[in-house]
């Protein structure tokens, strides 16, 4: 039976079961990671955070206390660059030390896939080709804002 326990009171136990070696399901909340994590819907398997690489979904804390679950998008020496699967800003800088679990698979529905399955691999990709396209679209959006309409609405005159 499911039962909604804050995740303040439930990351102590999480990184507890996961230190010991052992796996803990959860049920996340949130839109963050759609399509890849539905919220009410699909479950994940947390595990202890080794070998972590990117692309790889972890649990974390933020400095303000907040427990997130994100996608690993850089790998540095001592932090990662993170960011939500249905989000296109990238919280850079996060420090190693806060990353609490890293999740092996995902119960879509009923239905256990792995992390490492080739499905979650390319829904991954997919998914950040996507952003990639949507941050350039972004970032042209704002020149056109910032620099071309201003010299536009000058030659109009």
């Amino acid at each position: 039976m499911k039962r909604k326990v804050d995740i303040q009171e439930l990351a102590p136990l999480i990184k507890e079961v996961v230190d010991s070696g052992s796996q803990i399901r959860i049920y996340p909340s949130g839109k963050s990671m759609l399509p890849t994590i539905v919220d009410g819907r699909d479950s994940v398997m947390l595990t202890a955070p080794t070998d972590l690489k990117k692309m790889d979904i972890v649990f974390y804390q933020r400095s303000n206390g907040q427990y997130v679950l994100h996608r690993i998008v850089a790998v540095k020496k001592n932090s990662f660059d993170l960011c939500g699967d249905n989000q296109t800003a990238v919280e850079k800088n996060v420090p190693g030390n806060t990353v609490i679990a890293k999740v092996s698979g995902i119960y879509k529905a009923d239905k256990f896939v792995s992390a490492e399955s080739e499905e979650m691999k390319k829904l991954a990709k997919k998914i950040y080709r996507k952003k990639t396209l949507q941050r350039f679209e972004n970032t042209l959006k704002r020149i056109v804002k910032k620099v071309l309409y201003p010299i536009y609405r000058i030659i109009k005159k």
